[in-house]
């Protein structure tokens, strides 16, 4: 998912390799009705034009959920998140996610990661450093299926005392960001050689 969001394409053969449970979200043609790749892509050009022009705008807001959402009586992939807000403080890219619905396990950590790689990736961009990232649900909730994984974690660890994550995609542009994307998609595994820096994650969760 953080590989289609950050290149803007939606590829189902490719989602559903990785994550087979996925397949249960096409629609009736193969596609998925809320993919966020599609949904974004027209808007990062404008984004990161906007952050440019003016460190302190309000308006660096990238839309996913669509009034065509609402009125679409029946569907297996409604978009969980509304909108992503971005903004530059202290000289380091925050990033606000607010959603409408989260599932705490399939959904939430899922989510974290591919958001924070897009933070990562705009704040490389713009040449600053990642900040703040801020998570936000209408609805958080763990579904019965997921009550002996959650009764069976281990609360002692915390995000921001992790040694080691994964560098993930974090491209230092806007064509980067969809070359680098593409590129694993083809099948290079490699993510660590287009980041920016391996300790992005410690500045982006707030915890």
């Amino acid at each position: 998912e953080a590989i289609q969001l950050i290149g803007g394409f939606s590829d189902p053969h490719f989602a559903i390799k990785h994550a087979p449970a996925l397949k249960a979200s096409l629609n009736d043609v193969g596609e998925f009705d809320g993919a966020y790749g599609p949904r974004l892509r027209p808007q990062y050009n404008a984004l990161v034009d906007r952050l440019k022009s003016d460190a302190d705008t309000r308006q660096a807001v990238l839309s996913i959920w669509r009034p065509a959402d609402l009125l679409r009586e029946s569907s297996k992939d409604y978009p969980c998140t509304l909108v992503l807000g971005f903004a530059v403080r202290r000289d380091k890219l925050n990033l606000s996610v607010v959603m409408r619905s989260n599932d705490v396990n399939w959904g939430f950590k899922n989510d974290v990661f591919q958001f924070t790689q897009l933070q990562c990736s705009i704040a490389n961009i713009l040449g600053i450093e990642a900040g703040v990232y801020r998570h936000t649900a209408f609805s958080m909730h763990l579904y019965e299926r997921d009550f002996e994984w959650a009764f069976n974690l281990d609360y002692s660890a915390r995000f921001n005392e992790l040694s080691d994550a994964p560098a993930g995609i974090c491209a230092r542009s806007a064509h980067e960001m969809q070359a680098t994307a593409m590129q694993i998609a083809r099948g290079d595994d490699d993510f660590g050689h287009a980041c920016q820096s391996h300790l992005w994650y410690r500045d982006s969760l707030a915890v």
